[in-house]
């Protein structure tokens, strides 16, 4: 799983750019896994409660955390290193795109966590490239497997 939170003042991003967002980032992730893995919520943070640089963001700042789990990067060892560079580039084109011609500022982050710590519908996660897993993206759901 990714958990994708964004972080944003209200009504910064209207809910078409949320959904767009969502499609976008989902889609990505689903070349790798299957897409009901990812999550994503977007957090609306009062202007007097979102900061940077000890100054009200004013509808003016994105932040992104994404948790892996399905996929650790950290991992991957050389291999882990060039997706880290790539996935990263696809993330900051993007906010480029969206965020920079309206003069925000943005910055995102990954956090690696442990997929032997996480379940789904208590199932554990079959390896990426097993016939379970073509299951689970077929049938967008968590089964048992051996």
């Amino acid at each position: 799983m990714p958990l994708l939170q964004f972080y944003t003042n209200p009504g910064q991003l209207t809910p078409a750019e949320k959904q767009d967002l969502a499609t976008v980032f989902t889609a990505r992730y689903a070349k790798a896994m299957p897409a009901f893995f990812v999550n994503i919520v977007f957090h609306e943070i009062p202007e007097e409660s979102f900061f940077l640089a000890g100054e009200k963001t004013e509808g003016k700042f994105v932040r992104l955390t994404m948790e892996h789990i399905a996929v650790n990067f950290s991992k991957e060892g050389e291999r882990g290193e060039q997706m880290t560079k790539t996935f990263l580039g696809f993330v900051g084109e993007e906010f480029k795109k969206r965020f920079e011609s309206r003069g925000w500022r943005w910055e995102f982050n990954i956090l690696d966590t442990d997929k032997k710590y996480w379940r789904l519908q208590g199932f554990e996660m079959p390896p990426l490239d097993s016939e379970a897993i073509e299951v689970w993206k077929t049938e967008q759901k968590a089964s048992a497997w051996q």
